[in-house]
């Protein structure tokens, strides 16, 4: 009875609640109470010129007997940081947290990130730190590669100190909490507008093809119309000739858009840099007032008819940006002052960034007093849904700097894949409708598709939605353009009200423009048979190809396709619910329901009922 006892009493904690979800702690001594001067289970590592020491520390403590101390005596050209090697999981959600305080004062960075060059960043947070306890947080992840393969992202939890002073650590944690965080999926329940849907056309003049289907948004970037295309000489732009010249380019695709749909947005990306401006593209120029006259002329010539501004393309890739982030808000600052003088209807759009690092480094220097929408790229795999963490992550920055209601928006991106192996127009064509479902749900308000007039140069897989590929059939839409204006015609005008994820299933509920109800279901994996209310007879399913049937029988194989089910007629449909499927975690995250089981075989062992092994194998999915 006493080792019945003990059994019951060793599992209470894991058990919780009924159906509650238990989270495990994935770090090795997250308190630090073991080794010696360097927490077992962590590692330093100081470059450049910066110099540090690590000691232990019983007081001052926040949990436990000890905690890590770390006495950074210079940075210099370097720096130095505490860190946990942690291999995530691409797809999976994950939150950390550290207790941290300083002597006096000092500032860190805590990121998790990859542990390879280019050392990218899922989540991470700049600190201010002081002499009380502070528990900072942060939540994101890592999206796919170009493939359907699941992926390992060989990373780590990582403390830098970047100025000198002493700082303290102590209580870590790294959970996975996927399952929490896509109970439901959808964070966006506002009218999807016909804006959400943009593009990119490239090779105005070769063609003259306005995309049909369904965008409202075009991007002006790859145009031959940035700051260095249109203004080769100084102030060539003060004068009325010259826009005479290359600068005509713009004028012809703020016609092009407006013959084609009066509704339209245009965006207007700014950048780069003239040869006489400065020494280089990727640099602020020298006098920054030739910035500003820039930005003023081409607000007054097309006040009214361009009002989203964007200040820079991929600012922190070197082959578009090399100056400092102070003078990337500098760039910002001056550009907003100038829009919203010329026009206070005008919207700026912060420099965009492939990574939430120089995301979050922009706004902690300030930049986000100066914009309207904050921007990112992200070029989803053919699992778009593996892009959730990516977009958390982003989301999670800007909410710690009072900006987590500001628009997020996907100025650039398209479905990717291995050109090694190939690709069907059936996933094709599921990956793309499956990017904008997943992106809109997740809080992004414009995902511009990149580009309508691809070139086919054989080096990245992008998945095509016309047939550009082909000379001068930039009028014809591929399997995948059919599913792009598809799905835009299912989102525009509706609202998200709610979503579901069961396993591979995915569910969004749409309340249409007509006050009707409707489903969009898809499968991330493989295809999954699920049972209908037998309300739903005669329930129509509308598919990525246009076509429209009528549920046959109580059973429907959900794919990679998205499927648009709506009721017969007005309420003649329960709601849909999704089968209650396992949460396919490489963590080896589970639910307290799932350790019933474990509990009832150790009680009966424990009991003398029988005896056994029970063992838990941790799967990791590695890449072909």
């Amino acid at each position: 009875m006493t080792r019945l006892f003990l059994a019951i009493l060793l599992l209470a904690p894991l058990l919780g609640t009924a159906g509650e979800e238990a989270s495990p702690q994935l770090l090795d001594n997250p308190g630090f109470e073991r080794g010696g001067g360097l927490a077992s289970g962590w590692y330093e590592n100081s470059w450049g010129t910066a110099s540090a020491d690590w000691s232990k520390s019983d007081d001052p403590v926040h949990g436990g007997e000890r905690a890590q101390r770390i006495d950074v005596w210079e940075v210099g050209d370097g720096g130095t940081l505490l860190a946990q090697e942690h291999d995530f999981f691409a797809g999976r959600v994950y939150e950390a947290e550290l207790w941290l305080r300083a002597e006096t004062e000092a500032t860190v960075v805590f990121v998790l990130q990859s542990r390879q060059p280019d050392y990218e960043v899922g989540a991470r947070r700049t600190v201010r730190l002081g002499p009380e306890w502070q528990q900072v947080v942060i939540r994101g992840g890592f999206g796919n590669d170009d493939d359907n393969t699941p992926e390992v992202i060989e990373g780590r939890l990582a403390l830098m100190v970047e100025s000198t002073g002493t700082v303290f650590v102590d209580d870590a944690s790294l959970r996975d909490v996927t399952t929490a965080a896509l109970a439901d999926p959808v964070v966006n329940t506002t009218v999807v507008p016909h804006q959400f849907f943009g593009m990119h056309v490239n090779k105005l003049g070769v063609h003259e093809t306005w995309p049909p289907v369904g965008i409202g948004t075009l991007r002006l970037w790859d145009t031959g119309t940035n700051w260095a295309r249109i203004e080769p000489e100084p102030d060539a732009l003060q004068d009325p000739a010259g826009w005479e010249g290359p600068a005509r380019r713009i004028d012809r695709y703020v016609t092009y858009a407006e013959e084609n749909d009066p509704e339209a947005r245009i965006i207007y990306t700014m950048g780069m840099t003239p040869e006489w401006a400065g020494p280089d593209p990727t640099l602020p120029p020298d006098d920054l007032e030739d910035w500003r006259r820039y930005v003023r002329a081409v607000a007054e010539r097309f006040q009214g008819r361009i009002t989203f501004w964007e200040i820079w393309n991929e600012a922190n890739i070197a082959r578009f940006w090399q100056g400092s982030m102070e003078d990337l808000v500098d760039l910002t600052r001056i550009a907003s002052e100038e829009l919203r003088d010329v026009d206070p209807a005008n919207v700026v759009i912060a420099p965009d960034f492939t990574t939430v690092n120089q995301f979050e480094e922009f706004l902690a220097a300030g930049g986000g007093a100066y914009v309207d929408v904050l921007a990112f790229h992200e070029y989803p795999s053919l699992r778009p849904e593996d892009s959730v963490p990516l977009i958390i992550g982003y989301r999670d920055a800007a909410a710690a700097y009072g900006m987590g209601d500001a628009p997020l928006w996907n100025t650039e991106g398209a479905v990717t894949y291995d050109l090694a192996a190939g690709l069907d127009d059936t996933t094709a064509a599921g990956a793309v409708s499956r990017a904008y479902l997943v992106q809109w749900a997740s809080g992004v308000t414009d995902f511009n598709w990149y580009a309508w007039d691809i070139y086919e140069d054989r080096t990245r897989g992008f998945v095509a939605l016309s047939q550009s590929v082909t000379p001068d059939d930039y009028a014809a839409v591929t399997p995948a353009g059919t599913a792009y204006r598809q799905t835009a015609e299912w989102l525009t005008g509706a609202r998200m009200t709610s979503g579901e994820v069961s396993g591979p299933l995915w569910s969004v509920t749409l309340e249409q423009a007509d006050g009707t109800t409707a489903w969009v279901v898809w499968s991330s994996g493989n295809p999954v048979a699920i049972t209908l209310p037998a309300e739903w007879a005669g329930a129509r399913v509308h598919d990525l190809a246009g076509g429209v049937s009528d549920v046959a029988g109580p059973e429907l194989t959900v794919g990679a396709g998205p499927l648009l089910l709506e009721p017969a007629a007005a309420g003649a449909a329960a709601a849909l619910v999704l089968p209650d499927l396992p949460d396919p975690d490489p963590e080896g995250h589970t639910s307290s329901g799932a350790l019933l089981p474990l509990l009832l075989v150790i009680v009966a062992v424990a009991a003398g009922a029988g005896a056994g092994v029970v063992r838990s194998r941790r799967r990791k999915a590695r890449r072909a």
